[in-house]
């Protein structure tokens, strides 16, 4: 999972509980459980509308999670997940930039 994370400049760094992944902003988490992986991503308000992803605050946020389990790998449908996270961290922070210029 740390391969599909860790591109085009992407780093890691260890918080309390999780590990963050940050290219401009931070994008992904991943907290480590007995029997699965619970990966948060920031891809923006309603842009998955799949059901094993889930929205924190009943949609009303831009991150939500997945459960990742080891027996099964990591599906297709999460890695481009993760690049969505990516890319929506890159827009936001593009966003931002032009705001403050004025």
């Amino acid at each position: 999972m740390k391969a599909y994370l860790e591109t085009d400049g992407v780093f890691s760094y260890a918080a309390a509980r999780s590990f963050r992944f940050k290219k401009n902003r931070v994008f992904a988490k991943a907290h480590f459980r007995k029997k699965h992986i619970l990966l948060e991503l920031r891809v923006g308000q309603n842009n998955i509308a799949d059901p094993d992803f889930k929205y924190w605050r009943q949609g009303a946020s831009d991150w939500g999670w997945t459960h990742i389990y080891p027996s099964t790998g990591v599906p297709e449908k999460v890695i481009n997940w993760i690049d969505l996270a990516r890319g929506f961290s890159d827009e936001r922070e593009f966003e931002e930039d032009d705001d403050t210029e004025g």
